[in-house]
């Protein structure tokens, strides 16, 4: 039997992917109408997706010498990793103004490349990832008590022309490294962010804050619709993902299926949909969700992929079965599932166990899913759900034995300890 590992890391991204979103060819008429009238009909099947594997992430708090020093001690100890979300602060490849590094970025995506892993990268440009330099040049802060309550002290306005241009002129210069590695096959938009989600700060004092910015509903839609569109021009070969969360409040709350329909509409074979809300505690995917809902809607038109809401390792109640989680994730079109590094890092079991349920229960679709394992004894509701009970000790800070990981944590404490300020 050939190995599925082996089978997956076979396949090009530029083969599976183009199937991966859809299956189209072209009809010609022109014989009928005269030699000279070639009329296309473009016929196109539903979106059919190639479950990747289980994929984890690099540490965005870590330079990225230390990322790949991390990746390295990874996958020496788990072999069940079929991809690698990079996640890359902006502050480390351009720290100075004017000056861009890429240099040991490239490092760690070639030692990837040459580990067959699938590759897709986050360049964060708000809250903590965000230079010094910007701000020195103009650009808008935006601070509240509410926001540094959240260990957010301050992140540029996303509509600031100031960090519009500076960020787009980064992207112009990181996007030839990107553009030319093949296995590096999608680039999350990001650029109305404060991390890896799409959601804002938006507490009460945080909200009149914003106003007093400029914010209002339409600069937000339209400034998220611009961030498309740029992604687009500057990685014209590479997939587009959108990490779907709520944002606002109840002024944005279908925001997430908006910009997603924007995003489709306009790029119809280029869009990835994920969250990063994934958990296996009850059956709670539904198309009407902020969160997720746009997933489940365009199932036939994008693929989609989930990043764990918690640790199972250290957070089990809070992230319940992997039955369960496989479940959910067939009510979308699956295209991977991602696990935190420490998951990942601490025992190989947890990218195993995923991959193997996943491959064992996608053949029966959600449906065929849910009454078996309702006959065994494994389907839960929400009614069911104990964490909401157990709070205080499902998100417990996660502890490790790793001298390694603890070393990490050091880096990790200097990353988010900025100083506050007050403008």
């Amino acid at each position: 039997m050939v190995n599925s590992r082996m089978m997956r890391n076979k396949m090009q991204p530029s083969g599976i992917l183009s199937r991966t979103f859809s299956r189209c060819f072209v009809v010609f008429i022109g014989l009928i109408l005269g030699p000279w009238i070639l009329a296309p009909v473009l016929i196109c099947k539903e979106a059919e997706t190639k479950f990747l594997g289980v994929f984890t992430h690099t540490e965005h708090f870590l330079p990225f010498d230390q990322q790949l020093e991390s990746a390295q001690e990874l996958l020496q100890k788990n072999s069940h990793i079929h991809g690698v979300s990079i996640r890359a602060a902006w502050k480390y490849l351009n720290p100075q103004d004017g000056t861009v590094d890429t240099e040991s970025l490239q490092r760690l995506i070639q030692f990837l490349v040459s580990k067959d892993m699938w590759i897709y990268i986050n360049l964060i440009p708000g809250n903590h990832s965000t230079p010094d330099w910007l701000y020195q040049k103009g650009a808008r802060k935006f601070v509240t008590e509410g926001f540094r309550a959240n260990k957010i002290p301050y992140t540029p306005v996303p509509w600031n022309p100031i960090y519009m241009k500076e960020w787009e002129s980064f992207l112009e210069k990181v996007a030839p490294l990107i553009n030319r590695e093949e296995k590096l096959f999608s680039v999350v938009v990001l650029g109305h962010n404060t991390d890896m989600e799409m959601h804002m700060p938006s507490a009460m004092e945080d909200m009149a804050a914003w106003k007093k910015l400029g914010w209002k509903p339409d600069v937000v839609y339209e400034n998220w619709c611009h961030w498309v569109d740029v992604y687009a021009r500057l990685f014209p070969k590479k997939k587009l993902m959108l990490v779907l969360s709520q944002m606002y409040g109840t002024d944005t709350v279908d925001f997430p299926a908006r910009i997603a329909t924007y995003a489709i509409q306009k790029y119809p074979d280029r869009i990835i949909l994920s969250n990063h809300q994934l958990q296996g505690r009850f059956d709670y995917m539904n198309a009407s969700d902020p969160q997720h809902g746009a997933l489940i809607q365009f199932r036939d038109k994008a693929p989609g992929c989930w990043e764990c809401l918690g640790s199972w390792l250290e957070q089990p109640e809070r992230q319940g079965s992997v039955d369960m989680a496989v479940l959910n994730t067939l009510k979308a079109n699956p295209l991977f599932i991602q696990i935190w590094n420490r998951d990942a890092k601490a025992d190989p079991k947890y990218a195993r166990e995923i991959d193997e349920k996943f491959n064992a229960y996608v053949s029966l679709g959600y449906e065929e899913l849910k009454k078996k394992l309702q006959k065994e004894g494994l389907y839960l509701t929400k009614e069911q759900d104990t964490w909401s009970r157990e709070k205080e000790k499902a998100v417990s800070q996660p502890k490790s034995e790793s001298p390694l990981l603890n070393r990490w944590q050091k880096y990790r404490d200097s990353f988010f300890n900025k100083p506050e300020e007050k403008k």
